[in-house]
């Protein structure tokens, strides 16, 4: 006998929708706040005279951020970046940049964001497109991390590419008074290859036109 086919509806009730999903949320969202919602407010109440400039958020830019002179030095080429050489890096993260302190911070919410361009050496490495049996690949990489008042409120993962843009951002909750915002970097440690090696002096990495936002919101 031939399988006879018929129209199946699912049942309405166990499917979600948008506006029974609203009516319950609204439903909610309104016992805790007893009641009273924007819409029960009269037209035109609030006026300029309730708002106050400066009193929901604070704006901070710093521009011109680029690579600390502690950490680069010049080869004597007009041909490669005065960047970091490994003759002044130890690995591990360091300060890329002078902090950046903001005060009168009021208690709740920043968001910082942290632009810029990066370059790094590739060729100077024993980086290979291939295997060898005497040597292993390796290639370069750079991250980046924010620290608000000693604590990490960002951090990047490995940027292999040899020149990019980049644009981090992050929201995290912050005290009243001044807060203090270091940006940190870490460099790929250097290669122990057998042939080509990193070499000390050579110019390896460096970052610019780097500017660091912060906006401070009320809780």
């Amino acid at each position: 006998m031939s399988k006879r086919w018929t129209e199946y509806e699912p049942m309405g009730s166990n499917v979600v929708s948008a506006d029974g999903f609203n009516a319950e949320y609204n439903a909610q969202k309104g016992s805790l706040n007893g009641g009273v919602d924007r819409t029960m407010l009269p037209g035109g109440y609030f006026t300029r005279a309730h708002l106050k400039d400066e009193s929901m958020h604070k704006v901070s830019l710093t521009t011109g951020i680029e690579l600390s002179d502690s950490y680069k030095t010049t080869n004597g080429s007009v041909d490669e970046f005065d960047g970091l050489e490994y003759s002044f890096y130890s690995g591990g993260w360091r300060n890329a940049a002078n902090p950046v302190a903001i005060s009168g911070m009021r208690e709740g919410m920043a968001y910082v964001e942290f632009n810029g361009w990066y370059w790094y050496n590739r060729f100077t490495s024993g980086f290979r497109s291939f295997a060898l049996s005497s040597e292993s690949d390796h290639d370069h990489w750079v991250r980046f991390r924010i620290l608000y008042n000693g604590t990490v409120v960002f951090q990047s993962s490995k940027l292999y590419t040899l020149f990019d843009n980049f644009v981090f951002t992050a929201n995290h909750p912050v005290t009243g008074g001044t807060a203090q915002y270091q940006i940190q970097f870490a460099f790929s440690p250097a290669s122990q290859v057998e042939s080509p090696v990193d070499d000390p002096d050579t110019s390896m990495m460096f970052f610019g036109g780097a500017q660091f936002m912060s906006i401070g919101r009320w809780r």
